[in-house]
């Protein structure tokens, strides 16, 4: 009888993590695997691929685009590349961090930029993760230098964004 009610114990147990910890284990797996995933396209300037992680929106962050996937794909891949012809693109990155704050998964990453022939890291970059009804995407990549107010969006922040003005 102790046997079983220990047998219990443990499968009690594993149902217990199963249910509560599991989860937020594999969102914030999946979000480091699609932070990951961006970043390495984008320092291989493989836009359109990278555009498959980000969570765009046109309109509040939790509502579901109105305008197509091709067409959000096609703006943010302009500005990406008019971005880099004015100079400024992402070389490479370091240290990406995912954790769990509440069950909702955010990042940090230091971002190594070339800024008008000048290469120059940004530290503690913080990345905000949408979730859609395709699963968790990059949403917004929000840097804090000091140097500026909190309300002051760098050039790279905006055309990194999640966020597609429904013109061209």
């Amino acid at each position: 009888m102790k046997l079983i009610l220990k047998f219990a114990a443990v499968i009690f147990f594993i149902l217990l993590l199963a249910a509560f910890y599991f989860p937020e284990m594999n969102d914030r797996y999946q979000t480091k695997r699609i932070a990951k995933d961006v970043l390495n396209h984008l320092v291989a300037q493989e836009f359109d691929q990278a555009f498959e992680g980000i969570h765009y929106y046109d309109r509040a962050t939790d509502l579901e685009a109105t305008i197509t996937y091709k067409e959000a794909q096609n703006i943010w891949v302009k500005r990406l590349k008019e971005l880099k012809e004015d100079g400024t693109y992402i070389v490479g990155y370091d240290g990406l961090r995912v954790k769990l704050d509440d069950t909702y998964p955010k990042g940090e990453v230091d971002l190594i930029l070339m800024e008008n022939g000048k290469q120059t890291v940004k530290k503690n970059v913080n990345l905000w993760f949408g979730y859609s009804k395709n699963g968790w995407g990059l949403g917004n990549f929000q840097y804090y230098s000091g140097d500026h107010n909190y309300d002051q969006i760098e050039e790279w922040e905006k055309a990194l964004s999640g966020h597609i003005e429904s013109a061209l």
